[in-house]
């Protein structure tokens, strides 16, 4: 990961994407970084676990700032260790935001000033 660069590792359906897009658009301006959106922990297509519906990235289709990246994509119906990690250090980061802060990582619960 290089130091010059914000990235956002999106989620959720298109309301919580465009956050999670403007939060990183923010922070890439004002900091003078490239802003990297990371599709890693979406689906390939829409489905469901647990009663809970998982879209595919749905602001690609958009005109907008940054590049993507995705080393991978969520398996069908599953999510892999990459996706349970990510679980867990929200977890922590909602927990402990100053800690993570301290790390350059940030999460939507984290007050930037």
């Amino acid at each position: 990961m290089s130091r010059n660069e914000i990235r956002v590792f999106l989620r959720g359906g298109l309301g919580n994407q465009l956050f999670q897009y403007a939060m990183g658009l923010h922070f890439s301006v004002t900091q003078g970084r490239n802003l990297v959106l990371r599709e890693d922990l979406f689906p390939d297509v829409e489905d469901e676990i647990d009663g809970v519906s998982r879209w595919p990235n749905q602001i690609r289709n958009f005109e907008h700032f940054g590049l993507y990246c995705a080393t991978s994509h969520q398996p069908a119906f599953d999510t892999n260790l990459f996706g349970k990690f990510m679980q867990v250090q929200r977890m922590f980061g909602d927990s402990a935001p100053r800690l993570f802060r301290g790390f350059g990582t940030y999460g939507a619960q984290t007050p930037s000033f």
